[in-house]
């Protein structure tokens, strides 16, 4: 038994099925995305860049930045040159008239922040806000918590709308019309909780439509970023209503997914979706993957039963709605898994294994905190004594 659950294991993770709701929003890629969508793309990539002093670049051209700066951790010439390995080229190109309005966030060490960052890009009266993805282990965290427990939202998404705030002084005295919001990854997550957020009136002073002071949001522009589980499978808040997540491809939103990117086929997108031909989720690789369509795009197996999707595949019927309720708990039970784990094999200080099952419930147990308490401090000192509670519980 064990040694055909093992043979079916790389099947279950890589199987691809058809025919959930997702495929209602797909749109057909044909050729080269609009200009915008290209900027979009770079500005999405150019939110990974960190900056010594984020004051220094606000007000210069985007085109500039390529030059060596010394209060950059890296200058963006070595950025180009790691593109230009990857065969992107000229990178800059494009960008020659756009400014920096401002770049802001949280960036920093685990233990002070949850790694969110913003950037705003302008040119004329458009302007563009892009947010950056996973990139360390604060925003890894986050990731578990918000994306694939659906437990947490007030956290980086409400530190991306006090961004969204601040930018709108900003954008308002420069005569902004137009705004769209972009992101890789997890940035691509928090555009489309953001613009559910516009849409139910959260963030004041944007609107989807034309409204009087406020700035219109003409869209959202996504790359390899997961989208909404089902509401109706556990978890502690709902990041999406039922209305929404039935009618998800009623929003401004373009999501675009290299075919085989686990991430990207997570849960349930708002607007519509453009599945790529590509590998890999890295967003270097999206910069030659527009433009190119996947020949399918079904998801795996493993990520419908996750995300609450398993049940929209026609041919299961009734078998498919069981095995949906049921696959929507693997988040948890993995977790589960962890603490068994952890009991059952003792904590030593050499094993390593352990010692990241320790991080990760940490991190978890957190954020849940904060999600309560909204105080940092707190949170970390309640969840380092859950570990050592549990620590001493497992040594018995």
């Amino acid at each position: 038994m064990i040694v055909c659950l093992i043979l079916l294991l790389p099947y279950v993770l890589i199987k691809q099925v058809n025919g959930s709701t997702e495929d209602a929003c797909r749109q057909e890629v044909r050729g080269e995305p609009g200009e915008i969508v290209q900027t979009a793309l770079k500005f999405s990539h150019l939110a990974y860049a960190d900056f010594d002093d984020p004051s220094s670049v606000k007000g210069k051209p985007v085109a500039s930045l390529f030059d060596s700066h010394e209060e950059l951790d890296i200058t963006f010439s070595e950025f180009n040159d790691a593109l230009e390995e990857k065969g992107v080229n000229d990178f800059s190109e494009g960008l020659e008239d756009w400014y920096v309005l401002n770049a802001d966030g949280d960036k920093g060490s685990f233990w002070s922040s949850l790694g969110f960052w913003g950037a705003a890009f302008i040119k004329e009266d458009t302007l563009i806000v892009s947010f950056r993805g996973t990139d360390d282990t604060s925003s890894i965290s986050y990731d578990l918590a918000a994306v694939v427990l659906q437990t947490d939202v007030s956290t980086q998404v409400n530190q991306a709308k006090e961004f969204m705030n601040a930018v709108k002084e900003q954008a308002e005295a420069k005569g902004i019309k137009e705004v769209y919001l972009t992101g890789h990854s997890l940035g691509g997550f928090l555009v489309q909780k953001v613009i559910l957020e516009i849409e139910d009136g959260k963030l004041p002073g944007y609107s989807m439509d034309e409204k009087k002071g406020a700035l219109k949001v003409s869209g959202g522009i996504t790359f390899n970023a997961p989208g909404f589980k089902n509401p109706k499978g556990p978890h502690l808040e709902n990041l999406i209503s039922e209305k929404q997540f039935n009618n998800n491809c009623g929003f401004h939103v373009e999501n675009y997914i290299v075919s085989e990117d686990l991430v990207g086929n997570y849960g349930r997108h708002i607007g519509v979706s453009y599945y790529l031909d590509g590998q890999g989720h890295a967003i270097a690789g999206m910069h030659n993957s527009l433009g190119k369509a996947a020949e399918s795009n079904g998801k795996p197996l493993i990520i419908a039963l996750a995300d609450g999707t398993f049940s929209e595949l026609t041919f299961m019927g009734i078998a498919g709605e069981v095995l949906n309720e049921i696959g929507m708990f693997i988040p948890f039970l993995i977790l589960l898994f962890i603490l068994i784990n952890l009991f059952r094999k003792k904590f030593s200080s050499r094993g390593f294994g352990s010692l990241i099952n320790y991080i990760i419930l940490w991190g978890v147990v957190c954020l849940i905190v904060y999600d309560l308490f909204h105080n940092f401090a707190l949170s970390a000192s309640l969840a380092s004594l859950f570990i050592l509670v549990l620590w001493i519980l497992v040594r018995r």
